[in-house]
């Protein structure tokens, strides 16, 4: 009976260090751009949270789009972008393309969001071009980005211990049951 109580215990801790540990990678991982100055993903793939609605319908605020890096001049009017804000370079815009433009100084595209009236005010040039939308996961960026913020880390803190307090529980009450029979 002490060696199952013990398993159970060993259990639920492999469980909650799983758990924090995941967290904490994701979190790492997706906002990794305040600690490094980069952009969270995986080799030629990176991950944003849309921030606007200037893309609606094509993708919602909230939503979790992968960016695929890819050649500026594979790229054709219809494509969505996203590339560095030419006025904030801290800035990203996931935004459609309306046209390209071949300069002497390289390629530009002209973007616009789905939901704006107008084309965007500036031609964005191709180094400032991260990648071309390869999908996007409706409000998966919430759920992503929440951590981020102080009541995140601490619901997700409480959301693990108590994961782990109910699984000690649960082994208390069948361990009840069983003396009582």
């Amino acid at each position: 009976m002490f060696k199952n109580r013990l398993l159970v215990w060993a259990k639920n801790i492999i469980y909650l260090v799983l758990v924090v540990a995941s967290v904490f990678f994701i979190i790492l991982m997706v906002h990794q751009e305040k600690i490094a100055g980069d952009t969270p993903g995986f080799g030629r793939y990176k991950l944003m949270i849309v921030m606007s609605g200037s893309m609606k319908p094509a993708f919602d605020t909230g939503s979790l789009i992968v960016v695929k890096k890819i050649n500026p001049e594979m790229l054709h009017p219809g494509d969505i972008i996203t590339y560095r804000d030419g006025e904030n370079e801290g800035r990203f815009i996931t935004h459609r393309i309306m046209e390209v433009v071949q300069k002497q100084e390289g390629i530009f595209f002209v973007t616009k969001g789905d939901a704006n009236d107008t084309r965007d005010f500036f031609m964005v040039p191709e180094a400032n071009v991260m990648g071309k939308v390869a999908v996007a996961l409706p409000y998966l960026g919430y759920i992503v980005g929440f951590p981020w913020f102080k009541t995140g880390v601490l619901v997700f803190l409480i959301i693990s211990i108590s994961l782990a307090l109910i699984g000690e529980f649960r082994a208390i009450h069948q361990m009840i049951g069983r003396v009582e029979n």
